[in-house]
């Protein structure tokens, strides 16, 4: 092969040999890896293609992680006989990458016994959070418990949340498919602490509540606690109700002074019917633009549940804001007394009230200023109880849908995002209509094309013999 030769005034000839060509390639070549690599380091970038985002931490972390400015550092004890530590690892290294206010360390507790002797007894696997003089060592190194633990030891004081009863309202630590253990211990791992109250015995709300919530009473309150929750509100509290369609005069005109009507009936919806169930489970897709329900994009499931809309008849300050929708198949069935003995449901122009119907309601009541945490009054109303039990919480956007409205009412901003829920459970919620096309698909159509393109090949190869 012959030579390139490349001449330049003044200097020696340089010749382009094979061998000197390869050298400069190569060369060349590491050049290029050398400035891809750093420039990585730079640019760092990940993608998360999995249904679940499982390798991705959810909105809320994030939204946490970016409003944290206390220094965070994560204790990982691990020895290398421990399963999980690559997965914990990797899930720090997201933490981290999130907010340079968190960090984390990896230590052998084997080879280094001194590093846990503050920590008590540490088991290998165990991960120690500590911000400041604070710390807590997790029992589980899943996302949900790093980002609880960060909220407790980062803020100043748990927020309040009391539940009332007295009223046959649902037990907190029922872990029954009616009881509300779920819901509590959502609450708990996300830094709120959960007691339940009984406001004939009080005699008035807690000072410290942040928020006071009336879950599915099966008995009235008394005028006395009424009075005492309305003046709560107004002076700047925050209230949550969810009543089921039962008649409770008082909680009824309770509601209505803030200019919210619980409708008299049960909704129906033969359109948005769920799988397996009868047609009081109400299915809803429709959302108002909101701070509660605005990045909700599932559908809620309200089973037995009433409507809930706004009145013309409301105090000067208060404003509302409808939040959840039925659709226009539905109705409000006032015929009650048919609906549950005979099994009867039609809809009747004249009494009953054709949709859609809202189902749930916000409001703000620009009244008295609670001064001392410049905050207004706030309620939400639900037309619906069930829909938070143990059974219910976790399916579609029901966990989602209550946990984004307690941080709206304790005007939780930076906590706006959806809670980071169980990954590995995540069910396909059927309508009626769509498993009877699934049947078709599967069972008919697909068996169907399969037999007829068979046939159509041996008819074929027996005619070309």
């Amino acid at each position: 092969m012959e030579s390139l030769i490349l001449r330049n005034k003044g200097r020696k000839k340089f010749i382009f040999t094979p061998f000197r060509i390869a050298v400069l390639a190569t060369l060349l070549f590491i050049l290029i890896l050398t400035i891809v690599a750093m420039t990585s380091l730079k640019l760092y970038g990940r993608f998360d293609l999995t249904v679940t985002k499982r390798y991705s931490l959810s909105e809320q972390t994030v939204r946490i992680l970016e409003n944290t400015r206390k220094e965070v550092k994560a204790l990982g004890f691990f020895t290398p006989s421990v399963s999980q530590q690559e997965e914990t690892i990797a899930l720090l290294k997201l933490f981290s990458d999130t907010t340079r206010f968190f960090s984390y360390e990896i230590i052998n507790p084997e080879k280094n016994p001194g590093s846990t002797r503050q920590f008590g007894k540490i088991v290998p696997g165990t991960l120690v959070l500590e911000s400041g003089k604070r710390w807590e060592k997790l029992p589980k190194t899943d996302e949900a418990s790093i980002v609880s633990a960060i909220i407790r030891i980062t803020q100043e004081e748990a927020r309040k949340i009391y539940f009332t009863i007295g009223h046959g309202e649902q037990y907190l630590d029922d872990t029954t498919e009616s009881g509300l253990a779920r819901t509590k211990n959502m609450l708990e791992s996300i830094g709120y602490d959960v007691s339940a109250v009984n406001l004939l015995k009080t005699a008035s709300v807690p000072p410290d509540a942040d928020v006071i919530v009336i879950s599915g009473p099966k008995k009235d309150f008394f005028i006395d606690e009424l009075d005492e929750l309305y003046e709560y509100v107004k002076k700047g509290g925050s209230l949550l109700v969810m009543i089921d369609p039962i008649p409770l005069p008082g909680i009824e005109g309770f509601t209505r002074r803030f200019g919210i009507h619980l409708g008299n009936g049960v909704i129906i919806d033969k359109s948005r019917k769920l799988a397996g169930s009868d047609f009081l489970v109400t299915l809803v897709d429709q959302y108002s633009t909101h701070e509660i329900t605005e990045e909700i994009d599932s559908v809620s499931i309200f089973p037995l549940s009433r409507s809930v809309k706004g009145t013309g008849l409301r105090e000067e300050g208060i404003t509302l804001f409808p939040l959840v929708r039925t659709s226009e198949a539905s109705w409000l069935e006032t015929d009650v007394m048919d609906l549950f003995q005979k099994g009867i449901f039609t809809f009747d122009e004249l009494a009953d009230e054709r949709g859609p119907l809202i189902l749930a309601i916000a409001g703000e009541f620009e009244g008295s200023l609670r001064k001392e945490q410049q905050r207004y009054g706030r309620i939400v109303v639900y037309g619906d109880s069930d829909f938070i039990k143990n059974t219910y919480f976790d399916q579609g956007a029901n966990g989602d849908l209550f946990i984004r409205s307690i941080f709206w009412l304790t005007k939780e901003k930076d906590l706006s995002a959806s809670p980071p829920m169980d990954r590995e459970f995540s069910p396909m919620i059927l309508t009626k209509p769509q498993i009877q096309l699934l049947f078709w698909l599967a069972v008919v159509l697909l068996p169907l094309f399969a037999l007829i393109t068979g046939v159509l090949v041996i008819r074929k190869v027996r005619w070309q013999g």
